[in-house]
């Protein structure tokens, strides 16, 4: 059937509570990303051959100049080549199922509050479903791969997929998700050719850059926003019902996101996408967040597969140094980052590396504060040794400690 349609070491430890209390602390627990993605383009190139370039930005628009904006700014060129590609993903979950559900869970509502009802919809076999959410997605390969928040389709046990020019909607089957990264891959098993986005270069755009974010806010199909990248490598912390979570590394847009638009694209002037929408804080208005696609790109093969993504681990908790910490340590300066906390058995604990040593060198490259360690440490591929040079007594001392993978690790009791 067709369904388309036309359409001093003793001193420190008193201290350390009251001064890390008020500073960050941060743990070296997260995934690493480097050399993730083999097999995938990078640096602006497309997922799959069969993805279509987008008018050059020079012709589609005209950006900012010199500080001002030209008169002829237009972005109907660029939803024009994007809006087939963006999808509306509905889901639904068996009454028994439902209230459990981490789509209605403190993530979602802190985020974007609830979302607008949807009538129940029985399955194929009859069963009563309750609606859970709804969200976006994209097309990023060819097959019908697209790809959206994780918590769009969390608890899912139905996934129905809107094609712009399509009567019915899709069922989705889920290829992999991470709850960690706030990502996932769903697949529609249906010989259609989809029209794919092409996947950009997010390390490229800079602060003041016009993007367009398009999704299914509200329950209003394929709108779209415009606005301009606010910040970058921003962190967001979460916590819920599945534990906490630090999402790093974010695109921070004024794009209006709202409920629906999780998981649809963000989309730079040449029609690339640079990020996946995820977030917008409830008590703000301007404050959007998309994950890059220097994040998602290298994780993307793992999805596919249904594998779980390698987390770099090494066992620490690390603060930044502040002025007490040079007199009492004899620090050379405020550069580094602090170990507030070593748990035993891990790979840092076993190299040798104990509480209030501070880290000033990873693999001979100096670390500026807490945050640096941990984009440092993150970037390494579980397996591989790393230098680490800290401060101990008055002196610089090396240890090698081998990056582990944190879904391996035995849970560690500390009674």
């Amino acid at each position: 059937m067709n369904r388309r349609h036309d359409g001093s070491r003793a001193g420190v430890g008193k201290m350390m509570m009251a001064s890390i209390a008020g500073g960050l602390v941060a743990a070296l627990i997260i995934f690493s990303i480097n050399g993730l993605g083999a097999g995938l383009p990078v640096n602006g190139d497309l997922l799959s051959s069969g993805s279509q370039q987008v008018a050059n930005a020079s012709t589609v628009a005209a950006g900012p100049t010199n500080g001002a904006l030209t008169s002829n700014l237009d972005f109907s060129s660029i939803v024009e080549q994007s809006n087939e590609s963006v999808v509306l993903i509905n889901t639904f979950a068996e009454r028994g199922n439902y209230n459990q559900s981490p789509n209605t869970d403190d993530i979602f509502s802190y985020f974007f509050g609830q979302m607008p009802e949807q009538p129940q919809v029985p399955d194929s076999e009859q069963k009563q479903l309750h609606p859970l959410g709804a969200g976006s997605g994209f097309f990023y390969k060819d097959g019908g791969y697209i790809l959206t928040n994780e918590h769009v389709v969390a608890g899912a046990d139905r996934i129905e997929v809107t094609v712009q020019g399509y009567d019915e909607p899709f069922v989705a089957k889920v290829l992999g998700a991470s709850p960690e990264h706030d990502l996932a891959v769903i697949k529609i098993d249906d010989k259609e050719k989809f029209k794919v986005l092409p996947i950009g270069d997010s390390s490229t755009i800079t602060v003041g850059e016009w993007v367009v974010a398009i999704g299914n806010p509200l329950g209003f199909e394929h709108t779209v926003t415009v606005g301009v990248i606010s910040a970058k490598e921003r962190e967001v912390p979460i916590s819920d019902e599945r534990g906490q979570r630090q999402y790093r590394n974010l695109l921070q847009t004024d794009a209006s996101i709202n409920s629906g638009n999780s998981g649809g694209p963000l989309i730079n002037l040449k029609g690339e996408v640079i990020g996946i929408n995820t977030a917008k804080s409830a008590n703000a208005q301007g404050i959007g967040f998309a994950i890059p696609t220097t994040v998602f790109v290298p994780l993307i093969n793992y999805l596919e597969e249904g594998k779980t993504i390698p987390s770099a681990y090494i066992g620490v908790t690390v603060g930044n140094i502040n002025e007490t910490f040079v007199n009492e340590l004899n620090l050379p300066s405020k550069k580094g980052a602090i170990v507030t906390s070593v748990l035993p058995g891990t790979p840092a604990f076993k190299a040798g590396i104990r509480q209030y040593d501070v880290i000033l060198k990873v693999d001979g490259e100096e670390i500026a504060d807490s945050k640096e360690a941990v984009n440092k440490i993150i970037t390494l591929p579980v397996g591989e040794e790393v230098v680490i040079t800290v401060w101990r007594d008055g002196a610089e001392h090396e240890f090698s400690v081998t990056i582990a993978d944190k879904n391996e690790q035995p849970p560690i009791n500390l009674q």
